[in-house]
């Protein structure tokens, strides 16, 4: 148990370290957690170019479904379920963000 919890401060280090200032603002602000985003990346079946390098990532429903309660990080799939983070061509975390409906966010590149 004291194994996975010393990965987890890890794997939450690593992810502090890349977010951009505007993506700490936003995800306190949406109430994401970190363990949201890095499941989130590390889980992602779905990927959209959105320009300028910046590349948006989400699971699909088809992906939480197949998880079950919780993602392999421990992280609620109900928490992660619309969410979208974009990440840079530089592997910086740029935003996070809660969309409701992503098939007309994901139809407007």
């Amino acid at each position: 148990m004291k194994l996975v919890q010393e990965q987890t401060k890890e794997v939450l280090r690593v992810i502090k370290n890349k977010l951009s200032v505007h993506a700490k603002i936003r995800c306190q602000q949406r109430g994401m957690r970190n363990d949201v985003i890095d499941s989130i990346l590390a889980n992602a079946d779905s990927f959209r170019c959105r320009g300028r390098g910046i590349e948006a990532n989400w699971i699909s429903e088809a992906g939480l479904k197949k998880m079950g309660p919780y993602t392999p990080e421990g992280a609620s799939t109900d928490r992660c379920r619309n969410v979208v983070v974009l990440v840079s061509s530089e592997d910086r975390i740029v935003t996070a963000g809660r969309f409701e409906n992503t098939r007309r966010w994901r139809k407007s590149v």
